[in-house]
């Protein structure tokens, strides 16, 4: 085969049987047959001993449920049928006194109908036309095991003096099994084995490109249609359940295969992030749980600083950001802001921040509140999930959330769940303020931090700047959030902290840097007021901050907590 047709990220052979491997993920392949006789050995002797036996019979399994992942919906349809004909034939025989061939073509031709709807949930998934054609063969062969198997063998296995229940139960087996060897091809043949994944490409303001087997709606801002030349990060579900955990790797695993939250973060010439299947239903978490903290870190190795700040920035010839901290309400206040005083929208919870000063928006998709339904017609349909939600993530839910992970309980895959029944509403900036534009760069221009006035003396602006990106990295809630952000902090024996802080103090030293003693409630009404009145002088981290006296006064400088 060409090596570029190979998809390495596919492949996880267990054993020496890599040519397996290679030909049950890769089925679009065109395969040949070489014969040759192998040679006697000559030295050594063969690996191929019982533990082989076992792995080689492990690995023949995985891949039987790795390469269909419809084996446990197309069993349960196979169950349902089969009750449904026994349960049927027995009412229709046993209390209706039914003749025991014209119930058994009724419960038959009900168990049919059930195969139908069955394989129509099965293999949802497929083109219409595939599903179509599919249909069309379950059809025409149930009704021939129908006539020419179960009916003959039932009559048969009766006349013998079975119970007609056990001999219904034993024609649907023998039926089952024929329509197995003729189906083998089209339930688990190729149209159905495991093909390559698509994939979704985002290119982060050329700082960073990501791959992702699961499209990541934080990141939509920065999807790009073709896959750019080099990958930074790779994103891969484990379709055998549970990651590996090599010993370089940060991992995290709750020890429930497929239906468990695990993760392996992977380094080398690209890092690589590897989850298990059941983080594929819930990408919103995975991203915010998994994704950001890796994004986090390997922006911060390349020199770039990852903030929790939102973000704002004057549309003149060289937008000038004004970056905010500390606020509750953000993205509502920051939409507030923005529209009133005409600015554009860079991000409600984070940026990236280069060593020269430029700003980077990383806009994502922001959680709606109750205040944002009044502005957006479009977001109503976010009353209902608002309210399930003020109840599933009550205080007494997350108390319960965090006790479960302090006790090494799957906290983190019930969240997976809960998450998954129940998304956060999160709707596109320009959904909910379509007037609203974006900046992609800006120049930093002033830093405000909000909060209650200060209790202690106050530190100094270095202080404050690391305290804020302390802030960044001191991630807390559930697992394994808190423990990747720690591993990530201090990866390859390198404190990523500090150097972050660094090259931020850095970025903004020249910046005008205001910490804010004022009331939360409708922060963004007082910033729009000072700033409007006298609005910065800055043009470029370069020139001397002009420091308005609007907004010295009412201010208390003061440290974060």
């Amino acid at each position: 085969m060409r090596r570029s047709a190979l998809s390495i990220d596919t492949l996880q052979p267990d054993g020496f049987k890599i040519l397996l491997e290679i030909l049950v993920r890769h089925p679009e392949f065109h395969v040949s047959e070489v014969f040759f006789d192998f040679a006697a050995r000559n030295e050594g002797q063969s690996k191929a001993d019982f533990n082989e036996g076992i792995r080689y019979f492990r690995h023949l399994t995985r891949l039987r449920w790795t390469v269909n992942q419809h084996l446990a919906r197309f069993l349960l349809v196979i169950i349902l049928g089969v009750g449904l004909n026994l349960l049927l034939l027995g009412l229709l025989v046993g209390r209706f006194g039914w003749p025991l061939l014209s119930g058994a073509a009724l419960a038959g031709a009900a168990t049919i109908v059930v195969l139908l709807a069955g394989e129509a949930w099965v293999f949802n998934d497929r083109i219409p036309g595939y599903t179509h054609q599919r249909l069309g063969i379950t059809l025409l062969l149930g009704l021939l095991y129908l006539l020419l198997i179960y009916l003959p063998m039932l009559a048969l296995l009766t006349h013998w003096g079975v119970h007609y229940l056990l001999a219904a139960l034993l024609a649907l087996s023998i039926a089952g099994f024929v329509y197995y060897l003729f189906s083998e091809y089209w339930i688990w043949g190729r149209g159905l084995m495991m093909r390559p994944r698509s994939q979704t490409y985002y290119n982060i303001h050329n700082l960073l490109s990501v791959a992702s087997q699961v499209p990541l709606a934080e990141l939509e801002h920065f999807i790009v249609p073709e896959e750019p030349s080099q990958i930074d990060l790779r994103l891969r579900v484990d379709r055998h359940g549970t990651p590996s955990h090599p010993a370089d790797a940060i991992s995290y695993d709750e020890h429930l295969g497929r239906f468990g939250f695990s993760l392996a973060v992977l380094p080398g010439d690209y890092t690589e992030i590897v989850v298990s299947p059941l983080l594929e239903s819930s990408p919103s978490f995975l991203y915010t749980n998994v994704v950001e903290p890796v994004i986090h870190w390997m922006l911060v190795t390349r020199g770039n600083a990852f903030l929790p700040v939102a973000a704002v920035a004057t549309p003149d010839e060289q937008y000038r950001a004004r970056l905010i901290s500390g606020a509750p309400d953000m993205a509502y206040g920051l939409l507030q802001l923005a529209t009133s005083d005409n600015l554009a929208f860079m991000g409600d919870d984070r940026i990236i921040l280069a060593n020269d000063g430029t700003v980077y928006a990383y806009p994502k998709p922001v959680t709606i509140n109750q205040a944002m339904l009044r502005d957006a017609s479009a977001a109503t349909r976010a009353v209902a999930p608002l309210f399930l939600q003020r109840l599933v993530y009550s205080r007494q839910i997350r108390q319960l959330g965090l006790w479960l992970g302090t006790r090494r309980l799957p906290a983190a895959t019930l969240n997976t769940y809960l998450q998954r029944l129940m998304p956060q509403p999160k709707y596109d900036v320009h959904e909910l303020a379509p007037r609203v534009t974006t900046a992609e760069t800006a120049t930093a221009d002033s830093l405000i931090i909000l909060g209650p006035a200060p209790t202690t003396e106050p530190p100094s602006q270095d202080q404050t700047v690391d305290e804020l990106v302390h802030k960044g990295w001191a991630q807390t809630g559930f697992r394994p959030l808190t423990q990747l952000a720690a591993e990530l902090a201090m990866w390859d024996d390198q404190n990523w902290i500090e150097q972050e802080q660094a090259f931020t103090r850095r970025a903004l030293k020249d910046v005008n840097i205001q910490v804010e003693a004022i009331e939360l409630d409708n922060w963004w009404e007082r910033i729009d007021n000072k700033y409007s009145e006298q609005p910065p002088s800055v043009s470029s981290v370069s020139d001397t901050p002009v420091k308005p006296e609007s907004l010295s006064a009412n201010t208390t400088p003061h440290g974060l907590s």
